[in-house]
């Protein structure tokens, strides 16, 4: 899609690595939304060297992780991350921001895809929180699972826990 900043789509970004202004990242030109705190989407948090990936959580992952939680580490079913918003940006800023942050994450070589995704806000904490629109890169894994790759796992599902492995 070219032009993505249409009047229905979140002006959102669901940030969980590297992009996290609350693990140190300084917004630089053209990534000058606003920290709204923190959220978490399902999903499994890898770890591809100085950056994240996320892999989306499956019903079908369901007895694969168990397995491995089983063997002494419990592993989150959800990624934390922060919510950046954009909402006092026109159109074409936001377009723009998205299109920096595209070729950031690697989206024309396949590496990651931007897909939009519903997050839980975990602050302030609620019973009930709404759930909020939002885009977000996932990790492309169709070559990789989680099962081939438990070395990489963060347990916590947050980046700031990334010297922590799971282990086999």
């Amino acid at each position: 899609m070219d032009t993505v900043a249409k009047s229905n789509m979140p002006k959102k970004m669901f940030v969980y690595g590297t992009l996290r202004r609350d693990l140190g990242y300084r917004a630089k030109d053209g990534y000058s939304g606003t920290a709204e705190g923190l959220c978490r989407m399902p999903g499994v948090m890898i770890s591809l060297g100085g950056f994240p990936g996320v892999v989306p959580w499956r019903s079908s992952d369901e007895r694969e992780m168990g397995r491995w939680g089983g063997k002494g580490m419990q592993i989150s079913e959800s990624i934390i991350g922060q919510l950046i918003s954009y909402e006092h940006t026109s159109d074409e800023e936001w377009d723009e921001v998205l299109g920096k942050t595209d070729a950031y994450e690697g989206t024309a070589s396949g590496m990651y895809t931007r897909q939009r995704v519903a997050v839980t806000p975990v602050e302030p904490p609620t019973d009930s929180p709404s759930p909020v629109e939002t885009w977000v890169y996932i990790y492309n894994a169709t070559h990789i699972h989680p099962r081939n790759i438990p070395s990489l796992i963060i347990p916590s599902g947050d980046w700031a826990d990334r010297n922590t492995r799971y282990q086999i």
